[in-house]
């Protein structure tokens, strides 16, 4: 044959090209030099990859745990980051609430959070549902001025308007699309509009008309001749509870002597009073309230308003933009993070869709622990085997126990539920495939500390060709 025709091995990768004829008629493997760069290359915590004299990519391992990598600062906020025993870079930032002296101007508790020094605002008080309240003073308002950008209301006196909220907001275990924008100084959600005036909490005039509401600044207010603005920005946005609330003042007049700031639950048995016939509504005042570990909250996302082919990570704040795109492919994830804390009930679910010809395997998978730079650890990792028509569970990375693993056949052409159910104090969970169990009440250990800071992953591995769907993913904490 010519000098030149392919012939061997068609491998072609970073240590060997595919083989050719030479003019004596040998086939000559064509293999790169050992030391050539392959595989893993100026990766923290990982020795650069070299070939070998054969034309294989040779691991050269991770480096030590505890080997600095990554950010080098070394301050109150944090420390270098280390190498982990799994060689991902890790950050040892100062534990949240650690005392700091590097805030900016404000009032409020200095403590780190974050890799920052933050003005933290101060604790008032708490509620039995799970609500808390916190005040702060900032320089700079941290609540947008929506005067110009906003949607103006003008309002008559005593006069209410219902607006859209623009997604789902839970408040105290309901959910709400639209709330009712009262001219006295109340943003309600359910119930009767109370009369004009305020009263301090517990309060008749709420109570008795069912009224659930966050009362920024309730009080005898008369907007006649001017307007009230609301505006709805981004995309709702899932965090520790789903249940949170900032409340900015700015030029209140009084500043509260003839107000009332707080929430209210439509029963009235839980209400959270911040100030109620007090000087304390100043300018430059920031009220948080916030639902802690024990509030429940659901979120859902649909693919559905995105186009094929239209990148997620460009298109929502909810999802890490690994290979960005609704359409799982080989060898991709899409990483949603979420807060579990130490107790409670985890609900992770979504609808998966198996078209006729796909091979090879899609995942749904629970982390326990998720840090994109940090820990990654696997709790629970449903596969959906294109290849054989199965399902089953695959558990994660620690040691567990029980569970009873059963294997599913795989449904083709037609949106199947599956979930995984995690009960977080007891650190167990079951999950399903079509409402049958593949796992039941299996054991699992927490790969960080502290709470449960887990994801949900969409995993399509290497060998799959086809594709697989996830949609209508939802996280749930009860």
């Amino acid at each position: 044959m010519p000098a030149g025709t392919a012939c061997g091995s068609a491998s072609d990768t970073a240590c060997t090209d595919p083989d050719i004829c030479d003019a004596a008629g040998t086939c000559l493997p064509r293999n790169a030099a050992a030391g050539t760069a392959c595989g893993d290359q100026g990766v923290a915590c990982h020795f650069n990859d070299s070939c070998n004299a054969s034309g294989a990519c040779v691991d050269a391992g991770l480096r030590a745990p505890g080997v600095l990598c990554g950010n080098t600062v070394d301050d109150q906020r944090r420390n270098p980051d280390v190498c982990g025993p799994d060689g991902g870079c890790e950050p040892n930032d100062a534990a949240v609430g650690t005392s700091c002296t590097m805030c900016p101007a404000g009032t409020g508790n200095c403590q780190c959070r974050n890799a920052a020094c933050v003005n933290e605002c101060v604790p008032f008080a708490g509620a039995a549902y799970g609500y808390m309240g916190c005040n702060a003073t900032e320089v700079t308002p941290s609540c947008a001025d929506i005067a110009t950008s906003g949607v103006g209301l003008s309002l008559p006196g005593n006069g209410s308007a219902a607006v859209p909220i623009g997604f789902d907001f839970t408040f105290y275990d309901t959910s709400y699309t639209t709330v009712t924008i009262e001219d006295n100084g109340l943003l309600k959600f359910a119930g009767v509009t109370p009369a004009a005036g305020f009263q301090c909490l517990p309060s008749a005039a709420l109570t008795g008309g069912g009224v659930a509401a966050l009362l920024p600044f309730w009080a005898d207010l008369n907007p006649v001749g001017g307007q009230v603005y609301y505006l709805t920005s981004g995309r709702a946005e899932l965090s520790e509870s789903g249940q949170n609330m900032r409340v900015c003042y700015v030029d209140t007049g009084d500043a509260g002597q003839l107000a009332t700031a707080g929430i209210t639950d439509a029963a009235g048995v839980d209400e959270l009073q911040y100030t109620c016939q007090s000087a304390t509504l100043v300018d430059g005042a920031v009220v948080d309230y916030f639902c802690t570990d024990g509030c429940p909250f659901t979120s859902t996302t649909e693919f559905d308003d995105l186009s094929d082919g239209q990148l997620l990570a460009a298109n929502s704040s909810e999802w890490d933009p690994w290979n960005s795109a609704p359409f799982v492919t080989a060898n991709n994830d899409l990483v949603r993070g979420f807060e579990g804390g130490a107790s409670g009930i985890m609900r992770l679910s979504a609808m998966s869709y198996i078209p006729t010809g796909t091979t090879g395997s899609v995942y749904f998978i629970a982390l326990d622990t998720y840090y994109a730079t940090g820990t990654q650890h696997w709790l629970s990792q449903i596969r959906l085997n294109g290849t054989n028509n199965t399902v089953v569970d695959e558990g994660g990375t620690a040691t567990q126990t029980g569970g009873g693993s059963t294997t599913r056949t795989l449904i083709r052409n037609t949106w199947v539920p599956v979930e995984i159910v995690i009960n977080i104090a007891a650190r167990t969970y079951t999950s399903r495939y079509n409402g049958q169990a593949l796992m039941t009440n299996r054991t699992w250990t927490l790969g960080g500390t502290g709470g449960v800071h887990g994801a949900i992953d969409l995993y399509g591995n290497t060998d799959l060709v086809g594709g697989g769907y996830f949609d209508d993913v939802g996280i749930e904490k009860q």
